[in-house]
């Protein structure tokens, strides 16, 4: 079954037939570009210049973004490119603080630390206090520049004082560590809480160490717990970690597992092994929600792979331990949680022998996760050949069980015909039973066969409903293709908030959906260039409220 998501164009744009305006122009274009019409867009902006529109800079610049990034266009960086330097060499502050940005960062073109601090340098000529931060930036680290603390400085200062976030946050820094400047622990301070109540992530979560800590400050669990939210928030991954822990631990408030859980996903997927160890650990031993312990073994490897010691050190015990304990003589007919453990164990850890040698064995005797990971190594060939015929056997067995990670992964062998006849409505069925059960996966799946008419009736109201519930277990590329949904009125009603809403957590890595791929971020930075520019700010406000809020629902 083909798991990618919807086109880009089709999925996201509605294209507004509209015939090419007399003459060129930058208004016209921003009108086409607003109205999805990108073809005309991108005419009207090429076609500024000869036509000498008194906006063509603008018109250079918007050009140059859309190709860049490859927004309603293909993707063309090196054109794009050109066109930001012909608006940055027309004096356009905009285009030239763009540039630095984005040849300093490298996202969409390779870096350039010396071009991006003469664009700098530009923007600062011109009056720009974003471009003092920049250049400070590239003093701060010896970036196509020399390295210069006091320069660095200098130019921290002026932006600062100028009420940029990022160079009040790295002024306090300075003045903390007594950095080209005078030690000043007391100013230091005054400008992180400055960065801290501009936006600055990092400097609220520096902001909340202190307090956590009373480092400077008179220890203040409340006032810690207050600005690590507000750098998770800001997507600050230590923050997010930090502020699980208050919740588990109930420090300045309740206990309260649920929510720390949601914010050691967050961390967790940012890839912080910490983070991975502590939510696999959470799941396993505190949530004991049965069917989390896929997830938990999940999380507790991704960290025994980074050698985070804990991680290793539990499953060196788990694997020293288990063993003996599994009885084999009394596991026929039921599900033994030592034994659920070991195979999983064995499975994280690539002990292809442990499980020839026991998984194997509850397999036979009918452990239901032995049967399923039995399933898994012999589809993937993991430490043995390939045998789909054996992975749809065990597969089957597992679904019987009512397994739902086992019920998806045979319906998608049966719908593809892997080990056994292919027969798209049999698969779609053990799909269905996996998705009822609120396996999201299977859920994302469903979507899409109703959406393309694969094994069952196409249906947009259906596939919209599979990848809301879906959606709302955290899955991004269900979220990605709701959000379609709503701006195309595709099985739902035209919601530009609520469609925004969704494409902003398509983009944010929640530690849900572990198989989407890493292009659902970076295309969800696209469309919603489109989503903005038909909203107003009081929508974009609305969503990011209601994004802000969300929570998944746990899947099993």
């Amino acid at each position: 079954m083909k798991r990618s998501i919807a086109p880009f164009v089709l999925a996201l744009v509605i294209v507004v037939a509209c015939a090419p305006a007399a003459q060129a122009d930058f208004i016209g274009g921003l009108k086409a570009y607003g109205q999805g019409d990108f073809v005309t867009a991108r005419a009207q902006w090429e076609g500024a210049d000869a036509a000498n529109d008194k906006n063509k800079s603008m018109a250079h610049y918007r050009l140059g973004l859309m190709l860049v990034h490859g927004t309603g266009v293909a993707k063309d960086p090196d054109t794009g490119l050109a066109w930001l330097r012909r608006a940055g060499d027309d004096g356009l502050t905009l285009s030239q603080l763009d540039l630095a940005e984005l040849l300093f960062q490298g996202d969409d073109l390779p870096r350039n630390y010396a071009e991006a601090f003469e664009w700098s340098q530009r923007a600062a000529k011109g009056g720009s206090s974003l471009a003092r931060y920049y250049m400070g930036r590239h003093y701060d680290r010896g970036l196509g520049v020399g390295l210069d603390y006091h320069e660095a400085a200098k130019n921290f200062q002026f932006a600062a004082e100028k009420g940029v976030p990022r160079a009040q946050r790295r002024l306090g820094q300075y003045l903390l560590a007594g950095i080209a400047v005078d030690q000043d622990p007391e100013k230091g301070l005054h400008w992180l809480e400055q960065a801290a109540k501009g936006g600055d992530a990092t400097a609220q979560y520096e902001v909340a160490k202190r307090y956590n800590l009373g480092n400077g400050v008179e220890k203040d669990l409340g006032k810690a717990r207050k600005h690590y939210l507000s750098a998770a928030l800001g997507g600050n991954a230590k923050a997010q970690h930090d502020l699980a822990i208050f919740h588990i631990k109930g420090l300045a408030g309740d206990v309260n597992l649920k929510e720390g859980r949601f914010w050691l996903q967050r961390a967790a997927a940012s890839g912080i092994a910490h983070s991975q160890f502590r939510l696999g650990r959470l799941e396993l031993t505190e949530l004991r929600q049965p069917l989390l312990i896929f997830e938990a073994f999940d999380w507790i490897g991704k960290a025994w792979r980074q050698n985070f010691a804990a991680s290793q050190e539990m499953i060196a015990k788990l694997a020293k331990d288990l063993p003996d304990q599994i009885q084999f003589n009394n596991l026929r007919g039921r599900i033994d949680a030592d034994a659920t453990v070991f195979c999983l164990l064995a499975y994280t850890v690539s002990a292809w022998p442990e499980i020839d040698k026991h998984c194997a064995r509850l397999a036979e005797f009918g452990q239901v996760v032995a049967q399923y990971v039995m399933g898994r190594v012999h589809e993937h060939g993991l430490g043995r050949p390939k045998d789909l015929t054996k992975a749809h056997n065990w597969y089957r067995k597992a679904a019987l069980e009512g397994l739902p990670r086992a019920q998806n992964a045979l319906g998608r062998m049966v719908m593809r015909g892997m080990g056994v006849k292919a027969s798209a409505a049999r698969g779609a069925n053990w799909v269905r039973r996996a998705a009822e059960q609120g396996y999201a996966p299977a859920q994302f799946n469903l979507g899409y066969m109703h959406e393309k008419g694969f094994g069952v009736l196409a249906h947009p109201v259906a596939a919209a409903n599979w990848y809301r519930r879906a959606a709302e277990r955290g899955h991004a590329r269900a979220q990605f293709n709701l959000a379609a949904r709503y701006m195309a009125a595709d099985g739902v009603p035209h919601d530009a908030v609520e469609g925004y809403k969704w494409l902003l957590l398509a983009g944010i890595s929640q530690g849900v959906d572990h198989s989407a791929k890493g292009d659902v971020k970076e295309k969800s930075a696209r469309a919603r260039w489109l989503f903005e520019a038909r909203m107003t700010p009081a929508q974009l406000e609305k969503a990011k409220r209601r994004a802000k809020a969300f929570r998944p629902k746990s899947t099993p």
